[in-house]
C-alpha cells in the first residue's frame, strides 16, 4: 500500500519533536508493510531499526492519543463530503500476557489486556472514513466483580463509570455535528449502550442523531393517559411497514449467555414495524429531570429456522421512522454497525495486536495507534472499490507497487501507461489472497489484507531485481 497515503494520516501530530516526527512516520510505514507479521526483529531491516522502533513505542514523549488525534482530523476532512455520515462505537478486548507491566483484567478472570473503544466513521453505504475518536483503558486488578459491583455501580456517577465511553462517544459525533450543520450525524451503538443517560443527553443541533439496538425491558409511558406498558409489547400495536432479508452471520456462544448464543449462517426473513415511544425516567438517573421521547423500529424474524434465535432488534433513534422509506433508512444505518465488527477482526488477525511483544502497556498503546490506523487504511483498500471503483488505484498504491503486480500476476513486461483504476487493481490484487475473479461476491477484508501483504514482498523483491539488472544489463556494459 502507498506509504504517503496511510503515513498523511500523522502528518498533523502535535506535541512531539522533528526527530520523533520522522521516526513516527518510518514506523508507520514498516509496520503498513508488513501489518500481519507481528515480529519487530523479523520486518526492520536490520537491529537499529528494530531497536529504534522499540524505543520509539516506550518514548514518554510519544503520546499514542495525539496520533490518533491526528487522524481523526483527516477523517474529519474526508466526512465532509457527505450528506450522511455514521458514527459506530464498540469496544473490544486486546489480551496480552500477564508479564506485560500497567495492564489489567479483562472480562475472563484468568484473562488480562486493556480495551480499545472506537469511533468508526463511515458513510451510509458502509465505507469507512478513519477513526474519528477512541479511548483506550486498562481496568483495576481489585475490580469488584458479581451482583456485589452491579448493586455498587447504582450509586457511581455515569462519569466514574467505564460506560461513560458511550456518552463520550456520542458527545464527539454531537461535536462534528455542530460544526457540520449540512451533515446528518448518526452516533450508532450496540445493545451494550441502551443507557437512560445517553437518550437524556443534550441534542443541540437538528442533524444529530443516536440509533442504538434496546438490551432493557423498558416502562414505556401511553400519551395523554397515566397507563404503562412493557417496550416489547409495543410491538403488536406498532405501524407495519415492510417485509425484508438480513444476512445473519454465524456466531460462536461466548460466556455471557443469550445474547451471545451460537448461530449459523442464513437470509433470516423479517417483518420490520415502528411507533413512537415515551420513556419513564428511571429513579436512579441524574441527568434528566424529564422523560424522553423518540421513535422505535422492530426487526423480528418470521418463522425461524427450529432450533435457531430468531432475530430481533429492538431499534432507538431519534431518527424519523414514521413512513417506510424512513424505517428502511433506520434499518440500514444499524446494519452497517458490522463495519466495526471487521475493523476489531482486522486489527486482531490482519494487523496481529494480540501477538506483538511488549513489555509495557505504554508501549502497548503506542503501536495500537498505528495499527488501528492500518486496520483502517485496509478496510479503506477493500470498500472504495465497491462504492467508487473508478478512481485511480494511486489513491492506495505506489507506482512500484502497481508494476510489480502486473508483472507478477499477469507476467507482464510493460506498465499500462495510464495507472488503472481501483476497481480493476483490486481484483488483479485479490489474486494474491486467494480470490477469483468469477466469485460473484468482492473480495473481503481478510483476502485483502493477505494480498496486501504479499504485494509488499513481491514488491520489495521486484525493486531489487529492477536495480540488479539495470547494473548489469549488456547495454550499461
Amino acid at each position: 500500500m502507498s506509504k504517503n497515503s496511510i503515513v498523511s494520516e500523522v502528518q498533523s501530530v502535535t506535541g512531539m519533536n522533528e526527530h520523533l516526527l520522522k521516526r513516527l512516520t518510518l514506523t508507520l510505514g514498516t509496520l503498513a508493510s508488513q501489518s500481519d507479521n507481528p515480529s519487530i526483529s523479523d520486518i526492520a531491516k536490520n537491529d537499529s531499526e528494530r531497536v529504534a522502533i522499540s524505543r520509539f513505542f516506550n518514548n514518554e514523549n510519544v503520546d499514542a492519543d495525539a496520533i490518533l488525534a491526528s487522524h481523526a482530523r483527516m477523517t474529519e476532512e474526508r466526512a465532509t463530503s457527505h450528506n450522511v455520515v455514521l458514527f459506530v462505537q464498540d469496544t473490544t478486548e486486546i489480551s496480552l500476557p500477564e508479564s506485560v507491566s500497567g495492564i489489567g483484567p479483562t472480562n475472563s478472570s484468568k484473562s488480562y489486556g486493556y480495551y480499545i473503544h472506537p469511533v468508526l466513521a463511515t458513510t451510509s453505504d458502509g465505507l469507512p472514513l478513519g477513526c474519528y475518536a477512541h479511548k483506550i483503558w486498562t481496568r483495576s486488578n481489585d475490580r469488584v466483580r458479581g451482583r456485589k459491583r452491579e448493586n455498587m455501580l447504582r450509586s457511581i456517577p455515569a462519569e466514574e463509570k467505564e460506560s461513560i465511553r458511550w456518552l463520550e462517544g456520542y458527545q464527539a459525533t454531537s461535536e462534528f455535528a455542530q460544526r457540520h450543520p449540512d451533515i446528518i450525524s448518526v452516533c450508532i451503538g450496540d445493545s451494550e449502550s441502551d443507557m437512560y443517560d445517553l437518550y437524556a443527553m443534550e441534542r443541540p443541533v437538528p442533524n444529530l442523531h443516536f440509533l442504538v439496538r434496546a438490551c432493557y425491558e423498558r416502562v414505556c409511558i401511553e400519551k395523554n393517559s397515566k397507563e404503562v406498558m412493557k417496550l416489547k409489547d409495543k410491538f403488536a400495536i406498532s405501524s407495519y411497514m415492510y417485509t425484508d432479508k438480513i444476512k445473519v452471520q454465524k456466531r460462536t456462544t461466548k460466556l455471557d449467555g443469550k445474547r451471545h448464543e451460537f448461530r449459523e449462517d442464513r437470509d433470516a426473513e423479517v417483518e420490520v414495524r415502528s411507533c413512537e415511544v415515551c420513556f419513564k425516567r428511571p429513579s436512579y438517573n441524574k441527568l434528566s429531570t424529564q422523560d424522553v421521547s423518540m421513535n422505535v423500529v422492530f426487526v423480528k424474524e418470521i418463522n425461524p429456522p427450529e432450533g435457531e434465535t430468531p432475530v430481533e432488534w429492538t431499534l432507538l433513534t431519534t431518527l424519523p421512522a414514521c413512513t417506510q422509506e424512513e424505517a428502511k433508512n433506520v434499518v440500514s444505518y444499524y446494519k452497517t454497525r458490522w463495519q466495526i465488527e471487521l475493523f476489531f477482526r482486522t486489527l486482531k488477525e490482519g494487523c496481529a495486536i494480540e501477538k506483538r511483544q511488549h513489555g509495557s502497556f505504554k508501549s502497548a498503546k503506542t503501536c495500537a495507534s498505528l495499527l488501528m490506523i492500518i486496520a483502517w487504511h485496509i478496510m479503506a483498500i477493500t470498500y472504495t472499490p465497491r462504492q467508487h471503483p473508478e478512481v485511480s488505484s494511486e489513491l492506495f498504491f505506489e507506482p512500484d507497487e502497481q508494476k510489480a503486480l502486473y508483472a507478477f500476476v499477469d507476467n507482464a513486461a510493460e506498465f499500462p501507461e495510464e495507472p488503472p483504476t481501483i476497481g480493476e487493481f483490486i481484483i488483479k490484487l485479490a489474486k494474491l489472497g486467494g480470490y477469483s475473479p468469477t466469485s460473484k461476491y468482492p473480495p473481503g477484508v481478510r483476502t485483502i489484507w493477505k494480498a496486501v501483504n504479499k504485494l509488499m514482498i513481491i514488491t520489495a523483491c521486484w525493486k531489487q531485481f529492477t536495480a540488479m539488472n539495470n547494473v548489469f544489463s549488456p547495454e550499461k556494459g
